[in-house]
């Protein structure tokens, strides 16, 4: 492949060389605008500031003689399967366009909008000892992108250091993410599947890592959180937010994120935000080696199984207990059902045992009175009418054996108000006493002529 420069032919393994002190030479540009105009695909820039914008063909390469030494003062849009290294980019950043394929090396960005900016689609970002300071916002990974971020300095930017947004995949490690604005790393959970191990994540003005939950982002994340130092971050060392709105549910996060052999320490609001609703197991896990996670995961497998085991003897348990308790209540229904039947037999019975003395009660009280009518003339000569006398006598003692029989029958322990009774037996005690009283009265009475018959 080649291209023509001027009236010499430029092979694309040719190098340009751009620089506001090269002469005209073949192979050699003032602007790197120009050089691309001219089919290069190699391009090395001289020491000092190259200041434009520019967009950097397909499959180009750009080249610096250092960070400290070549400046670019603009923005730069990398097409695909472009390069960049050994220098610095300030004001402007670096833009990704969709779908490309992307390497920065040894390079370092500052003062822009975003360091290195990307836009939604399945494009490749590989990122080398890339310094990112001093922007608003470090590196934004929209969705859909692969990644693998090593060895950086992502620090002292305005906002996140690095922002990924949702089903990014990849990896994170060896970094410097220290010192932002807000939290080092900001990440939607759903559909991730990347690798966050080795890095410093400290002194971040919000959270050392933010993890987000959106609505309609999808299935739980596979984000592995590994051998990373966490610490002195102004809010948690790991937070769990839902910026939509709405609750993936209290296991999302756990399911979502596998963490291990990781050092938290002096993040003000603690290690964990309480949203996350790490089990206890999961956040003592966060700090442990593989191996002991691995250890604490089966001991965890086996305390589930124990805890089943329980769980249904409990239900055994508790179902016995219910069957026990509405046996219990059954038997209390019965108990009480015999209780009322045996009070209503009880009433009906003394209600018998009333009227039966009630009858005798009238009885003796007939006769009491006729003997009490016999002229006092005849009762002072012959004395009361024996047959009378002899009828009451046995009537009174009916009316004892009937007044007997109500007194047991009160005297029965049964639960019912015996009050209603007890004032119906005075009632007849005292037609009783009053009767038997005036027997003996008559008994003993004196007539002129004794005892004779009618």
């Amino acid at each position: 492949m080649f291209s023509l420069c001027g009236s010499q032919m430029l092979l694309a393994a040719d190098i340009c060389y751009v620089g506001s002190d090269i002469k005209d030479k073949d192979n050699y540009f003032k602007k790197i605008a120009t050089a691309l105009e001219n089919g290069c695909k190699k391009i090395e820039l001289t020491s000092g500031r190259h200041r434009e914008n520019f967009i950097l063909d397909e499959g180009a390469s750009l080249s610096g003689r250092g960070k400290d030494s070549t400046v670019i003062v603009g923005a730069v849009t990398l097409l695909d399967d472009t390069s960049m290294d050994n220098l610095t980019i300030r004001e402007g950043g670096v833009a990704v366009s969709k779908d490309a394929t992307v390497r920065l090396s040894k390079i370092k960005v500052s003062g822009a909008r975003t360091g290195v900016d990307t836009k939604k689609g399945s494009g490749k970002i590989i990122l080398n000892e890339v310094e990112l300071t001093k922007n608003h916002k470090g590196i934004y990974l929209q969705a859909g992108n692969k990644t693998k971020i090593d060895r950086c300095n992502v620090h002292d930017n305005k906002e996140e250091g690095i922002d990924i947004r949702s089903n990014v995949s990849g990896s994170i490690t060896n970094n410097s993410i220290i010192n932002n604005e807000e939290s080092g790393i900001e990440l939607i959970l759903g559909r991730a599947d990347l690798v966050i191990s080795g890095n410093k994540i400290n002194r971040n003005h919000s959270s050392g890592i933010a993890t987000q939950y959106y609505k309609g982002m999808g299935k739980i994340g596979k984000v592995a959180v590994k051998n990373n130092t966490i610490n002195g971050n102004s809010q948690y060392g790991i937070n769990c937010k839902t910026p939509s709105g709405g609750s993936p549910g209290s296991l999302f996060w756990g399911a979502s994120l596998d963490m291990s052999a990781n050092s938290f320490a002096n993040n003000k609001l603690g290690d964990f935000a309480d949203r996350c609703s790490f089990s206890e197991l999961n956040k003592a896990g966060a700090g442990r080696s593989e191996v002991e996670q691995r250890a604490a995961t089966e001991r965890e497998a086996r305390e589930k199984v124990e805890q089943e085991r329980i769980k249904q003897e409990n239900l055994t348990k508790a179902e016995r207990e219910a069957k026990e308790e509405a046996k219990r209540r059954e038997e209390q229904k019965r108990k009480k059902e015999e209780e009322l039947q045996k009070r209503q037999i009880y009433i009906q019975e003394f209600n018998k045992l009333i009227l039966e003395l009630d009858v005798i009660a009238k009885q003796a009280l007939q006769l009491e009175v006729k003997m009490k009518e016999r002229s006092r003339v005849l009762h002072f000569l012959v004395g009361p009418n024996k047959k009378d006398l002899n009828s009451l006598i046995a009537q009174m003692e009916v009316y004892d054996e009937k007044v007997m029989g109500v007194m047991r029958k009160i005297a029965e322990p049964i639960g019912v108000e015996k009050e209603s009774f007890n004032e119906r037996l005075a009632v007849y005690e005292k037609d009783q006493t009053r009767i038997l009283s005036y027997l003996e009265e008559e008994k003993h009475s004196f007539s002129l002529f004794g005892w004779i018959g009618n």
